[in-house]
């Protein structure tokens, strides 16, 4: 997951170029979802840490753009996705359930240093290095941003809808197949 490429005119990479870094280094069976950063493909190398490294040299080679990105197995998306503690409110209103991905997981975050923040409709709640986010007056309206926690906890992070982190696993699973 590439954080805060193809935003507002900033860090432009057409997907097919992001494919074609991504099948350079060797990855087989590279998809893209929407345009946004969101990348699927199967690898020898299975550790994620050094496979974003290796992403993020790449596209600094072909797109001249220093890009962090947070790279996932598919059992650890299987895991986000089991413990999301909103998984009664993700189904009934998928579009107002988020997650931020963070590298390095936070270890012992203080979420009462962000609580007050947190606007009276919404919910949250860290598990596994993870922070699950049930923002129902939208994500835009959010004062639990990605760019807010990046800054406070010294993270870099990416957020990813409900609805993307679903699909993410279909598109890994069916590459198991």
């Amino acid at each position: 997951m590439l954080r805060g490429i193809n935003v507002s005119g900033h860090n432009i990479i057409r997907m097919e170029s992001l494919k074609a870094t991504f099948s350079s280094l060797g990855f087989s069976n590279v998809n893209t979802y929407i345009q946004s950063g969101n990348v699927v493909f199967q690898s020898a190398e299975p550790d994620c840490d050094s496979l974003s490294e290796i992403i993020a040299r790449q596209i600094r080679i072909d797109n001249n753009l220093d890009i962090r990105l947070i790279t996932i197995s598919l059992s650890r998306i299987q895991e986000i996705i089991a413990a999301n503690p909103f998984l009664s409110e993700a189904e009934a209103n998928p579009g107002a359930m988020y997650i931020t991905y963070f590298s390095p997981p936070w270890s012992e975050p203080d979420l009462t240093t962000i609580e007050v923040k947190r606007a009276k409709d919404e919910q949250i709640h860290y598990v596994n290095g993870v922070f699950y986010l049930y923002c129902p007056g939208g994500y835009g309206n959010t004062k639990l941003s990605n760019p807010f926690l990046e800054k406070k906890f010294n993270l870099t992070g990416t957020t990813r809808n409900w609805k993307t982190t679903l699909k993410l696993r279909e598109m890994a699973l069916a590459l198991q197949v």
